[in-house]
């Protein structure tokens, strides 16, 4: 069977996000009197949504503090998530690889929706992707699969169709699975390879090559 559609998350993944959210994190810990994390620990923080990083950079709870640390993310960051994003060597071509030979892409992420298409518009050519969908209040996140549905549904691509999700993540392992997709883990990202391997991921790749390699198989 012809595969159809592949979906991509979006941080550790497609583009290198990693300093941005650090120094994002660092505004809003600062702003509130907390103290600073180090890049290793905002590498080991991310992947499920920036509450998520937000709690587990300040070590807190509270809601009003995490809300205030929330706003003070997204003031930052809307000002400075392209600041050093950049796309991982290989990946575009994998995705241009995928766009000729008319595979349907979807990119799914638990960053919010309003940072996702500023940053791929900085590190892709236009039209590299058909759909894309941050977190929004509309659809859990990862690794529910319902966010994934409705861009497969968006598509037209019907659930027993042959399709992929790559991602570098635990989350993004689960979500392919949840999903019925074949999963690809990508090694370059925010999570060591030891700690993927365990997860059993259909394929496992080290690099963008690696990526485009195993895509062309599956066509």
């Amino acid at each position: 069977m012809k595969l159809s559609f592949a979906g991509f998350d979006l941080d550790g993944t497609l583009v290198d996000t990693l300093e941005d959210l650090h120094f994002a994190t660092n505004y809003a810990l600062s702003r509130q009197g907390l103290p600073e994390i180090t890049l290793d620990q905002t590498r080991k923080f991310v992947g499920n949504g920036v509450i998520l990083l937000l709690k587990r950079a300040s070590g807190q709870e509270e809601g009003a503090l995490i809300s205030k640390l929330h706003q003070d993310f997204n003031i930052y960051y809307a000002e400075h998530c392209t600041d050093h994003v950049k796309p991982y060597p290989g990946v575009p071509e994998a995705v241009a690889m995928l766009k000729k030979a008319g595979v349907k892409i979807a990119v799914l992420t638990n960053k919010p929706n309003e940072f996702v298409a500023k940053i791929l518009e900085h590190c892709y050519p236009p039209d590299s992707f058909d759909v894309m969908l941050g977190q929004t209040d509309r659809f859990p996140t990862k690794p529910n699969p319902a966010a994934l549905y409705y861009l497969m549904e968006q598509l037209e691509i019907p659930k027993q169709e042959r399709g992929v999700y790559a991602g570098d993540s635990d989350v993004d392992i689960q979500t392919a699975k949840n999903a019925g997709l074949i999963s690809i883990s990508c090694a370059w990202g925010f999570r060591p390879k030891e700690q993927l391997i365990p997860l059993h991921p259909d394929y496992l790749v080290d690099n963008g090559i690696e990526l485009k390699k195993t895509l062309q198989k599956l066509l």
